[in-house]
Parts: C-alpha cells; structure tokens; sequence
C-alpha cells in the first residue's frame, strides 16, 4: 500500500475519533447497549456474567462475546470512549485486511487500494464504529477469519 493512501487511512480514521470524543461522548448508546457494557462492567468488577455490577443475576439473554471484549477493555480503562478509541483502531485495521485480501484476490494494487478507500467510506461501519454496538468487533473477527 503506497504511503499516500495508508496516510490518509489513519488520518481519517484519527479525524473520525476526535470529532467522536469530542462532539458525540454522549451519543455512543443505542438502545440495546445497555445490555453489552452492563454485563461487561459486572465482568470486570465481580468477574460472573451478571446483568450489571450491583446485581446478583446472572444474564442469559446476552451472548458473552462482546461483553468479554467490553470487560477486557474496561479493566484496562473504565472509559467508554477508550471502547470508542480501540474500535476505530479495529475499524481501520479491517479496512487495512480489506486491502490485504483485494491484493490477494486481484494482484492488482490499485484494486487493492479502492477497496481501502471504499471500505473507509462504508457509512454503516462508521456509524456503529462511534457506538457500543457489536458491529465493528464482529466485522473485524469475521475479516480475519477470511
């Protein structure tokens, strides 16, 4: 990947996290976010699986995947926007494999970089990227795992 294009990848993506911190620290919920940093905050404070920290019932309605992801991070900083902060990073390492797999599909480095391009620009991915939503973990995972 030229230096140009993988300059502008993480410039933009820096750009986006910014104007996230500072503009909508109190946008980043959706209505079932609740459910994911809740369990996860009772992860990492009680260390079981528990609808929030100051209950003692456990979730069942929740799949743990994103929760032990949210719990890892809140042990390293309580903050959500570090979750913010780490899942534009997940973002721009996805669209950093998207290159890597159009390069490998294609052989062809302009192809390669358009899909980069594209992928930054994919107005779902940066809409739940700047909330607490499962959605650019589980699209970084999936990426991975092609």
């Amino acid at each position: 990947m030229s230096k140009k294009i993988a300059f502008f990848g993480v410039g933009f993506g820096f750009l986006l996290t910014l104007i996230t911190i500072i503009f909508f620290a109190n946008n980043i919920y959706v209505p079932d976010s609740s459910t994911y940093y809740e369990p996860a905050r009772a992860l990492s404070q009680k260390f079981a699986f528990l609808k929030n920290p100051t209950s003692d019932e456990y979730m069942f309605f929740r799949t743990p995947g994103y929760p032990l992801f949210l719990a890892f991070l809140y042990s390293i900083v309580d903050s959500d926007s570090f979750v913010i902060f780490v899942q534009y990073i997940l973002f721009l390492a996805t669209s950093w494999i998207v290159y890597k797999i159009a390069f490998e599909i294609f052989n062809n480095k302009k192809i390669a970089q358009i899909a980069f391009v594209i992928s930054l620009f994919d107005f779902a991915r940066l809409y739940f990227v700047q909330v607490i939503a499962t959605e650019t973990f589980f699209t970084f995972v999936l990426t991975v795992a092609i």
